[in-house]
């Protein structure tokens, strides 16, 4: 497994900047053939997105 922390500073035009994190987990399917990714983001107000990707192998 492999685990990414992140920090991301964003400045959009004409607003005011704010920071986000996000953590994502790379993992291999017990079959040991696919891959699986979780991305969780944390936004400034707490709120936190997740995203839940299955990537399968291509011969």
């Amino acid at each position: 497994m492999i685990t990414v922390n992140s920090k991301y500073h964003v400045t959009p035009e004409g607003q005011e900047p704010w920071d986000y994190t996000r953590v994502e987990t790379y993992a291999l399917a017990k079959d040991g053939k696919n891959l699986l990714l979780t991305r969780i983001s944390t936004l400034p107000d707490g709120k936190q997105e997740i995203v839940k990707a299955h990537y399968d192998r291509v011969n």
